[in-house]
């Protein structure tokens, strides 16, 4: 915590108490807690709260399934947990073949940017959609979209920004 003049005042040691407790002044230190719970269905949920050398305090909240992978991600600043980023992928039924992952990060608690990207059972990527925002104002969105062949291959991209009104098309011939 700081005073009127911007000196750090307060230097605070979470230990895992989430309230916090004031510890001796220190420069350059960093306390981190960590937290791990599983649940019945076999999700492990990982939570870290940082308190960095600036007295910034992070919260992280990682989710993982039960083939190990992680799909959800949080990311939050402060002690009203202002969210700064957020990260969600969607698996198959398998938990493990990725189908979506969405990434939004935040300025002051609203979104900057959100990317969405799409794919098939086999990894191929098959939309994007990039959005980016200015103070809650969508000020560019581009979308793309692949084809692929029954084997895989990739035929064709078709690209669009929505508010330029701008498409692309491209397509892809192969020798085999």
């Amino acid at each position: 915590m700081c005073n009127g003049k911007g000196k750090e005042k307060y230097i605070w040691d979470y230990q895992c108490k989430e309230e916090g407790i004031e510890i001796k002044k220190q420069k350059d230190t960093t306390t981190r807690c960590e937290s791990i719970k599983k649940d019945k269905n076999g999700i492990t949920t990982y939570i870290y709260h940082t308190v960095n050398e600036k007295g910034e305090i992070f919260k992280t909240i990682n989710k993982q399934n039960k083939a190990g992978k992680f799909f959800y991600y949080k990311r939050t600043k402060g002690p009203k947990d202002e969210l700064t980023f957020e990260q969600t992928t969607t698996f198959a039924k398998d938990d493990s073949t990725k189908l979506a992952v969405i990434y939004i990060n935040y300025k002051k608690g609203t979104p900057s940017y959100k990317n969405t990207y799409s794919y098939d059972k086999n990894g191929n990527e098959l939309s994007t959609n990039l959005k980016r925002y200015n103070k809650r104002v969508l000020i560019k969105e581009t979308s793309v979209e692949y084809v692929f062949d029954d084997k895989g291959r990739p035929i064709s991209r078709i690209a669009e920004e929505s508010i330029k009104k701008e498409k692309e098309l491209i397509n892809y011939t192969c020798d085999y």
